[in-house]
């Protein structure tokens, strides 16, 4: 079992309170019929495909009818969910005192997205953290940013989350996969100060957990493995796997060889993913009186979807938008809120938590409070 990290509210002085959350897509959006041609799929393997994976359609970087080129960046739709967020928080960008950003795939190495951000927001100067490696990142910058309003190292932090993953369609070894993920951003402002001006119902943050397995029921962990490929010297991989799927192969020769192609071990993720989402609920309710509300987790499939249903404690009721988002690894959590505010404002304890490759967790127990 991993070392428990946490921030208990009583530890530190100051509240922490969510202001504002905003969410952002890419230009276009294809259902799975409008998909399968594109990867060599036809209609009764895509039927079947949406009812394994419960994804109907998708938002999507790649203008794939006109052909299949990236329109839009990572950062780009980053900086409009965090525009929007902090609009809606009625927080100026000058208040931002730090900026963490969360992503799976990035379009560059360097420069890094939180550079950008503030490029791109107007922000002069502030501290600024990239989390990448997986979908729990975006609950990982939380957590940090949680305690730097604690401790008085900023009064305001914006976490981004933002992913381009349709962008490396050439990369994957099997369609299916094509078919769980999507693109977007969102993003959510961090206060100890919150103004009144919010166009959101403002949550204190109370707790936030996290933790990352190295094993898990004697089975290594790495769900994706995505190897960095490009012009760069040949090495010895550890995880060598030379399969690929004829269809995606003749989308794209890869002189690099299928080994550096993704890995995605979907029998693992199912395995573990409802057990870091209850993992995550559980280290940030116990010995509370938060027995009830609404849970907000990471959107795998629908099988992992399932699942949780079956091990969720009687009391919590999950909000779900997998059907018309897919899987977008960082962007599930804070994208799910955005989508449904209604939901949001209805609730009075709330329960953000998700699980990523590695494997890693973290989820963060926010009350509703008057602001």
């Amino acid at each position: 079992m991993s070392t428990l990290i946490s921030t208990p509210s009583p530890v530190l002085e100051r509240s922490v309170y969510l202001a504002g959350v905003g969410g952002a897509l890419p230009p276009y959006s294809y259902t799975t019929a409008e998909l399968a041609p594109f990867f060599n799929v036809d209609e009764k393997t895509a039927e079947r495909y949406q009812a394994v994976t419960g994804v109907e359609s998708r938002f999507s970087v790649v203008d794939f009818p006109g052909g299949r080129r990236q329109t839009c960046l990572n950062e780009t739709i980053a900086a409009e969910a965090a525009q929007i967020a902090l609009d809606r928080a009625g927080i100026t960008r000058d208040k931002v005192d730090c900026v963490i950003t969360a992503t799976s795939l990035m379009d560059y190495l360097m420069p890094t997205i939180g550079a950008r951000l503030l490029k791109l927001l107007g922000i002069k100067e502030a501290m600024t953290y990239d989390l990448y490696g997986g979908c729990a990142q975006f609950m990982h910058g939380v957590m940090m940013a949680t305690n730097f309003v604690r401790s008085g190292m900023a009064q305001t932090v914006l976490v981004t989350a933002s992913e381009t993953i349709t962008s490396f369609f050439r990369q994957f070894r099997h369609p299916v996969d094509t078919f769980i993920f999507g693109d977007g951003a969102a993003a959510w402002v961090l206060t100890s100060l919150p103004n009144g001006n919010s166009m959101d119902p403002v949550f204190e943050v109370k707790e936030t957990a996290a933790g990352t397995l190295s094993e898990f029921d004697g089975e290594s962990t790495e769900i994706i493995i995505h190897p960095i490929s490009g012009y760069k010297e040949d090495f010895d991989l550890y995880h060598v796997d030379d399969y690929c799927d004829e269809r995606m192969a003749a989308l794209d020769h890869n002189p690099r060889g299928n080994e550096y192609r993704f890995i995605h071990n979907s029998k693992l993720a199912r395995k573990v993913a409802s057990y870091g989402i209850i993992e995550g609920l559980t280290r940030v309710t116990k010995e509370t009186d938060a027995h009830e509300g609404l849970l907000v987790p990471h959107q795998g499939t629908l099988p992992v979807l399932n699942d949780l249903r079956k091990k969720l404690p009687e009391g919590w009721t999950p909000l779900v938008n997998l059907q018309n988002r897919g899987n977008i690894s960082n962007v599930c959590v804070p994208l799910a809120m955005h989508d449904h505010p209604d939901k949001i404002r209805e609730s009075e304890h709330l329960v953000c938590a998700a699980v990523g490759v590695g494997f890693s967790f973290a989820a963060a127990r926010l009350q509703r409070c008057d602001g």
